[in-house]
């Protein structure tokens, strides 16, 4: 009775530790593990408008290749990035994203004072501050 209490332990521990490793990679599901360095249909509809760089980049399984980088005078700054069709060589992809920082209004203070009483005059103000966010995406599929 006990070598089969034994048996037994045995193999619900080697089941659990074969079983264990397929959840755990089973559990990322956003990572393209099976298109790695290029980019699916379906990946490219997951990524909206609004999508983080991280977190498209993290979808798409790729870091994709700068194809444009600016930056403004009032602290915006746009980046756009190409990537590879799975399936096609990069002479034949035309799969682009375009980041910008995201916009935020935030109020600055303009303090006047006069014959001792104090107003504030501020007003909003957009500022631009990380991170990237997708704002616009273009694809051609061959």
């Amino acid at each position: 009775m006990k070598r089969i209490i034994t048996g037994l332990a045995t193999l619900a521990a080697i089941v659990t530790l074969s079983v264990a490793p397929a959840v755990l990679v089973g559990s990322s599901a956003e990572a393209a593990s099976g298109t790695p360095g290029c980019i699916t249909k379906s990946e490219f509809r997951k990524v909206t408008k609004k999508t983080t760089i991280k977190k498209a980049r993290r979808i798409i399984g790729a870091k994709g290749r700068l194809s444009y980088s600016n930056s403004y005078s009032d602290g915006d700054a746009s980046r756009s990035y190409d990537f590879r069709q799975c399936g096609q060589r990069w002479s034949l992809s035309s799969v682009s994203l375009d980041f910008e920082k995201t916009e935020r209004r935030v109020w600055v203070s303009d303090w006047y004072c006069y014959d001792g009483e104090c107003e504030d005059w501020g007003g909003y103000e957009t500022k631009y501050v990380k991170p990237f966010i997708v704002t616009g995406k273009y694809a051609y599929w061959f």
